[in-house]
C-alpha cells in the first residue's frame, strides 16, 4: 500500500504531487520494498500522476494513460478538461475489463463476451446466470487509485480517481489524498488549514508532515522526491531530505506556518527546485572489451 498526495496553489498556478516508495506483498512474509516509483510524467503535456493500490495494477493502468495523452495530443487543439477525463476513464477501464474477463473465465467458464452475448438482453435473459456473473465482476474491484494533476493551456488539471468510481475533480481546499496512509495524510492537511490561497513553499511543507505523518501506517514507506508542476514552467521536483525542508521542521513544527508565506521564504524555495530529469528506460549492454 502507499499514501500519494495532491495539494493545489494559486501560486503560479502550481501542483504538489508527492508519493512513497513502498510497495507491499499482503499477508505474504516477504517483506516491503522501499524503492518503488509511484510518480510518472504524462507526456507530452506538462502534467503527471502518482498512483496507489496494485502496483501492477497501477503500472498498466499508467501505460494506458500516457497511450491516451499521446492520443489528445494528435488533436489539433489542447485537450480540453473533460477529455482529459475520459482519458483517465479509458485508460483505467482497459486495465478493468481483462481483470473482469478473466474473472469470468475462472468462475463461470466464459469470457466477458460471451457472457454479454448469452445471457444479457436482446438474448435471451437467464436471471441465474446474470447472478453469477455479476457476483464474478463485483468480486473483482479495479484496485488502482490515482491522482492526476497539471496544466494544459489555460486549463488546471487536478483529479483524483479511486477503482471505477466517480472521478472527483477538486478546486477548493485542493488536496487529495489516496492509499493506506490518506486518511491520517489528510488529517495532517486539515489541521494545517491547507488550501490553495497558502505559498508554495508553506503548500510544500505542509505536505511534508502529512508524508511524515501518514508513515505511522505500517504500509507507508518513505517520501521521494516532491514533483511540482507549475503553470508555464518546466516540471520540478524537491527533495523530502533538502536542508531548507530540514530548517522548517525546526522552525515550525508546533507552530503557525504563516511565515512560509513570505516571499523570500519562496525565493528561497525556489532556488531548491530542480528540474525533473527522467531516467532512460533502456540503457545498452556494454561491449566485452570496450573500455570507454
Amino acid at each position: 500500500m502507499t499514501v500519494c498526495i495532491g495539494a493545489l496553489t494559486v501560486v503560479g498556478p502550481s501542483i504538489v504531487l508527492a508519493a512513497d516508495t513502498r510497495v507491499t506483498h499482503g499477508n505474504s512474509p516477504v517483506g516491503p520494498h522501499d524503492q518503488a516509483g509511484k510518480q510518472y510524467p504524462l507526456p507530452p503535456y506538462n502534467c503527471a500522476a502518482a498512483i496507489a493500490g496494485s502496483i501492477s495494477e497501477c503500472h498498466e493502468f499508467v501505460g494506458r494513460l500516457v497511450q491516451q495523452m499521446e492520443l489528445l495530443a494528435e488533436g489539433e487543439r489542447e485537450p480540453y478538461r473533460e477529455e482529459v477525463v475520459d482519458a483517465i476513464n479509458d485508460a483505467r477501464f482497459q486495465v478493468f475489463r481483462p481483470k473482469i474477463d478473466q474473472s469470468l473465465r475462472a468462475n463461470v467458464g466464459l469470457t466477458l463476451e460471451e457472457w454479454h452475448e448469452r445471457f444479457v438482453p436482446p438474448a435471451e435473459f437467464d436471471m441465474m446466470a446474470e447472478k453469477i456473473g455479476m457476483q464474478a465482476i463485483r468480486a473483482t474491484p479495479l484496485n488502482v487509485s490515482c491522482i492526476v494533476g497539471g496544466f494544459i493551456g489555460e486549463n488546471t488539471m487536478f483529479f483524483h480517481a479511486k477503482g471505477m468510481e466517480h472521478i472527483r475533480s477538486e478546486s477548493s481546499p485542493g488536496i487529495h489524498a489516496i492509499g493506506s496512509g490518506a486518511a491520517l495524510a489528510m488529517d495532517q492537511l486539515n489541521k494545517r488549514a491547507q488550501n490553495l490561497g497558502f505559498s508554495l513553499a508553506r503548500t510544500v511543507f505542509h505536505v511534508h508532515e502529512a508524508m511524515l505523518e501518514a508513515q505511522k501506517e505500517k504500509t507507508v514507506g518513505p517520501p521521494t522526491n516532491y514533483l511540482i508542476l507549475t503553470k508555464g514552467q518546466p516540471m520540478t521536483h524537491i527533495s523530502p531530505d533538502s536542508e531548507l525542508i530540514s530548517r522548517w521542521r525546526s522552525a515550525y513544527t508546533g507552530r503557525d506556518t504563516d511565515g512560509l508565506d513570505n516571499p523570500d521564504v519562496n525565493f528561497a524555495v525556489q532556488r531548491e527546485m530542480k528540474r525533473v530529469q527522467m531516467p532512460p528506460y533502456d540503457i545498452e549492454l556494454p561491449v566485452v572489451g570496450d573500455s570507454s
